[in-house]
């Protein structure tokens, strides 16, 4: 009987699989007798209080992983929702920014044209203010020329009335001009020279 080739691979492939399963198991095995022969029960024991002592804190561990996993949950909803605010408000707040920014540059657009023009009629308007301080200030002189025409006029015409109203009474001596009329008197200001 000829052996095939897929037998022989079957066989190897058992063989493999006894040497990679059943070794490990009986020197484990063995090691664990050797181990408890040598120590005796209290080896054991102490594997035993080991091995109960990590079960319970793997469950307490498990159980804060699952506390600590619903608010890893809760939280992560959270910051879920917070992002999504976050990037809404961003959004708002850089449309309104972006209004603003547009509202300011119209406003000092506006600004330039109000200022150049308020500076026009501000040029324009010192021209005439210093023309008519000019027209001002020659009216003045102007004023001033007939004032002191009008006190000599006065000075002469008083001269020539009082002093011939002085024949006839001695005690007139001054002058006075009251709603343009020339008054003679026997006191007063303005003195004759006659």
């Amino acid at each position: 009987m000829k052996l095939g080739l897929n037998s022989v691979f079957f066989a190897v492939f058992l063989a493999l699989l006894a040497v990679a399963v059943l070794r490990p198991a009986f020197i484990g095995y063995g090691v664990k007798d050797v181990l408890a022969e040598s120590y005796g029960g209290q080896w054991v024991e102490n594997v035993n209080a080991t091995l109960s002592h990590y079960s319970e804190l793997n469950e307490r561990v498990m159980l804060a992983m699952e506390k600590n996993s619903e608010r890893f949950i809760s939280c992560s909803s959270e910051l879920s929702a917070c992002k999504a605010n976050l990037s809404f408000g961003e959004l708002s707040y850089s449309a309104e920014i972006a209004r603003l920014e547009r509202e300011v540059a119209r406003m000092e657009g506006l600004s330039d044209f109000r200022s150049a023009d308020f500076s026009a009629r501000l040029n324009e308007t010192s021209k005439r203010l210093a023309e008519a301080e000019r027209a001002f200030q020659e009216k003045v002189a102007e004023l001033d020329g007939l004032r002191s025409r009008y006190d000599a006029l006065a000075f002469k015409a008083a001269n020539n009335i009082c002093c011939k109203q002085r024949i006839d009474d001695p005690s007139i001596s001054y002058y006075s001009v009251d709603n343009e009329k020339i008054v003679c008197s026997g006191s007063g200001a303005l003195k004759l020279s006659c």
